[in-house]
């Protein structure tokens, strides 16, 4: 048999989807889509092969907070963040539940920091933070970072 036409049978024999990247793609297309139900599954099917998966972890805590579980949403994003220290966006969607959670100086500007010591030039990171400065009553903390942002992305600090 060749060797191409053994691959492509084996792969036609594979379960549909049950790759974690596959799942993963699924996952998250359905979620973009609006199917929340059907994407909350596929992130519960890929965090029972990968349990520490980072992505997964996030998404599973983003669906959270879009269903108003803040409290599970927070504690997703804690683990991504915790499973993926570099990356930057997980700090900021700790951040964002976070300030739902009126966790201030307690976790929203940590996490915010966070996210800018990992990428001094993140426009949301400094957007986010200087918002938050102003909110809590440091405008003169915030301006910098506001217009920072400002300069980096137009829209994101407007």
């Amino acid at each position: 048999m060749h060797t191409s036409l053994w691959v492509s049978r084996t792969k036609a024999l594979r379960p549909l989807g049950s790759s974690v990247e596959e799942l993963l793609e699924r996952a998250t297309a359905r979620h973009r889509d609006g199917h929340v139900a059907e994407a909350r599954d596929l992130y519960r099917q890929i965090l029972a092969q990968m349990p520490g998966h980072a992505l997964a972890t996030f998404c599973s805590g983003l669906l959270e907070l879009q269903a108003g579980d803040l409290a599970a949403a927070y504690a997703l994003i804690q683990r991504a963040a915790a499973a993926a220290p570099e990356e930057p966006r997980y700090r900021l969607g700790l951040g964002h539940v976070a300030e739902k959670l009126q966790l201030w100086e307690q976790a929203a500007e940590a996490a915010y920091r966070q996210a800018l010591a990992l990428q001094p030039e993140h426009a949301d990171a400094m957007s986010n933070l200087g918002s938050l400065l102003r909110e809590t009553g440091r405008l003169e903390a915030a301006l910098p970072l506001l217009r920072a942002a400002l300069d980096r992305q137009p829209l994101v600090a407007a």
